[in-house]
């Protein structure tokens, strides 16, 4: 059924979206869901600017939101293991009325799929990630004891190094005797 959608609850799933895909900095903490650990790093794609609560949100706004879903979700899961719905509006043939608003299925499927990020934030699916050597060490004398390899990760500053783990980064070490 097409609905009305007042820019609370747009906002309230925006913000949800952007505490995602955004910077990971200070100012972005959510604390109830783990303090830092929100934040790619990413530059968000279309906006709309948030606006009072008594204003209604239009369905070019949903979609330009759903334009950020897509990418965070092709990130975690991959590009085949998501099928994005088609932007679905309100169905001229039984409400010809209100064909501009959007469906509240769609909205709560938003809504779900929002959740569903959030638990899988930390996650990054193999296709949408890259291995790099970081060099390697060997020897060809005998040794007794402990033997020790130093490596150096360098970041450009805190909140790349956050931003790095957050969409689901990792240092990889492999040793052979």
């Amino acid at each position: 059924m097409p609905t009305k959608v007042l820019a609370s609850r747009f906002n309230t799933l925006k913000d949800r979206i952007e505490n995602i895909l955004g910077p990971a900095e200070e100012t972005n903490r959510v604390a109830a869901n783990n303090g830092y650990s929100y934040g790619y790093g990413q530059a968000l794609g279309p906006l709309v600017d948030q606006s009072s609560s008594n204003d209604l949100i239009d369905a070019l706004a949903y979609k330009q939101l759903y334009i950020n879903v897509l990418k965070i979700r092709f990130h975690q899961v991959g590009t085949s293991a998501f099928t994005a719905d088609p932007f679905v509006v309100g169905d001229f043939a039984t409400n010809a009325a209100s064909t501009d608003k959007i469906l509240e299925a769609y909205i709560q499927g938003i809504e779900t799929l929002a959740t569903n990020m959030e638990n899988d934030r930390l996650t990054v699916h193999p296709s949408q990630a890259s291995i790099q050597s970081m060099g390697s060490s060997t020897s060809a004398t005998s040794w007794n004891g402990t033997l020790s390899h130093i490596f150096q990760i360098t970041f450009t500053d805190a909140q790349a190094r956050r931003q790095f783990f957050n969409a689901g980064g990792k240092k990889l070490g492999f040793q052979q005797v």
